[in-house]
């Protein structure tokens, strides 16, 4: 009998054949315990469900629900605030996007014209109205390739901004009105020679063009001389400058001989005579492409490689960059100053060179520099200068960089450091993967920049500029295209 009801455990019938009794004592003790668990948690379970039931039937679970359905309520108020705050933001941006639609473009507009007018087309001016007071106006340097805050100006080119906005709003006030006079409380004194005139000959412009008077302040007594000189021929006509001294013993340091104020001549530009470009480049220190900053900044020579007399005649007036090219373009346009053909030629090359710039750089690690490692924050004062120096032996390639850190260039450099600043590499941009364009892949992007710009597509002529753009690029020590 005894076999019979253990059928179902045959482990037990084995061991007690065996002779095991103190298994079978210590499986027979566990078993009861759990035996007693079991009891305690059916006991437990019975008191939870005589709980809740008393609570159903109390207070205790109506006023956790009235609890809840307040809480939800608050909810549902909470979120109608939210949205109605965010049907309100956006109605505020929209407002404000029209006003800015309808106002702000045409007083812009005027100060950028003039402002481009002053720097000789090479800034444009252009304005964030979500920025921060002080910041709202933003300069971008044509020549350079850079964007400048109001703070981030010289004193002159800032004052030659603020003269600009200032014309504009003026303008804008008018309504079509008489013109206003513009005031400038010795707004040039901090400008070179070259910008005073600059700036005198435009402002001469408005006095001619719009009979506006202009009042110049200065205690400067030799900024009259300096102003007779720039307007002295004003596009062969001559603007009258009267001169009110408050006080007479001021005139006794007046300089009336404008040659008193003439600065030295800079080095002329010289004819490239029968010089290359490439020799015509060293002869005027035309510096490298630099491929991560703007095309902007991209020198005329290397877009009109094949026509250096053209590139002579726009260095001479200052034009050296694309930038400051396309400025003039649009301001004034370039038939009249270089002719219809290089004009045409040039605006073709300077859609094509935006569109070269990003297919150049597309699959290409940015270098690595000390303004990189301390940006990443990985790189603690301790390990800086013995991590730049491996920067500087690998000339800048983060690549190298990973790899020497890897093989303890800088001994007590922890991996985990080292794994960090990898990852910020790679996220900026240092780290890269995939190969770079080859030259007809780059040269299929500028024919269809300039079938979208409605421009004709020259293969000979786009081949030569990816040649001259590259050769550009390596001047500066940087590798060619794997095809180049």
């Amino acid at each position: 009998p005894l076999r019979a009801a253990l059928e179902a455990a045959p482990d037990l019938i084995a061991r007690a054949e065996a002779g095991e009794r103190e298994a079978l004592e210590a499986a027979r003790d566990d078993a009861r315990a759990r035996a007693e668990r079991a009891d305690a948690l059916q006991e437990e379970v019975a008191s939870l469900d005589a709980r809740v039931a008393a609570a159903e039937e109390g207070h205790d679970l109506t006023e956790a629900r009235a609890a809840e359905r307040a809480a939800v309520e608050a909810l549902r108020e909470a979120r109608d605030a939210v949205t109605f705050a965010e049907a309100g933001r956006w109605w505020l941006d929209r407002v404000e996007a029209e006003h800015g639609a309808q106002a702000t473009p045409a007083i812009l507009a005027g100060a950028r014209a003039a402002f481009a007018a002053f720097t000789e087309a090479r800034y444009e001016l252009t304005i964030d109205p979500r920025a921060e007071e002080g910041r709202r106006f933003v300069a971008f340097d044509r020549r350079d390739g850079v964007e400048r805050t109001l703070r981030e100006l010289s004193t002159g080119t800032r004052m030659q901004m603020l003269v600009a906005v200032r014309i504009a709003y003026a303008r804008h006030a008018e309504a079509g009105g008489p013109a206003l006079p513009v005031v400038l409380d010795e707004a040039l004194t901090t400008s070179d020679a070259e910008r005073f005139a600059a700036v005198a000959r435009s402002l001469a412009r408005l006095v001619r063009d719009e009979g506006r008077q202009v009042l110049y302040l200065s205690a400067r007594a030799e900024d009259a001389a300096a102003w007779r000189a720039a307007v002295a021929d004003l596009d062969g006509e001559p603007v009258d400058v009267q001169e009110w001294h408050l006080d007479a013993a001021t005139t006794t340091a007046a300089v009336t001989d404008p040659a008193v104020l003439t600065l030295p001549p800079v080095d002329a530009v010289p004819d490239p005579g029968d010089l290359d470009a490439a020799a015509y480049a060293v002869r005027l220190r035309v510096p490298p492409i630099d491929p991560w900053r703007a095309a902007d900044a991209i020198h005329v020579l290397y877009l009109l490689h094949d026509d250096l007399p053209t590139v002579a005649t726009l260095v001479r007036g200052g034009a050296t960059t694309l930038g400051v090219v396309d400025g003039v373009d649009r301001a004034s346009g370039l038939p009249g100053w270089i002719g219809t053909a290089p004009a045409e030629a040039l605006r073709d090359r300077i859609v094509a060179a935006r569109a070269w710039l990003p297919a150049w750089t597309l699959h290409r690690a940015r270098p690595v520099d000390a303004d990189v490692l301390a940006a990443s924050g990985a790189v603690s004062d301790t390990f800086f200068d013995a991590v730049a120096q491996v920067v500087r032996d690998v000339e800048g390639d983060g690549a190298a960089l990973v790899a020497a850190l890897e093989a303890k260039a800088v001994s007590g450099f922890q991996t985990r450091k080292r794994e960090e600043l990898e990852q910020y590499l790679r996220e900026e941009g240092y780290l890269v993967e995939g190969a770079p364009l080859a030259p007809a892949e780059r040269i299929g992007r500028m024919a269809t920049a300039l079938e979208a710009a409605g421009r004709a597509r020259d293969p000979g002529a786009l081949a030569a500029l990816d040649r001259a753009l590259e050769a550009g690029v390596t001047a500066g020590g940087r590798s060619p295209s794997p095809e180049a």
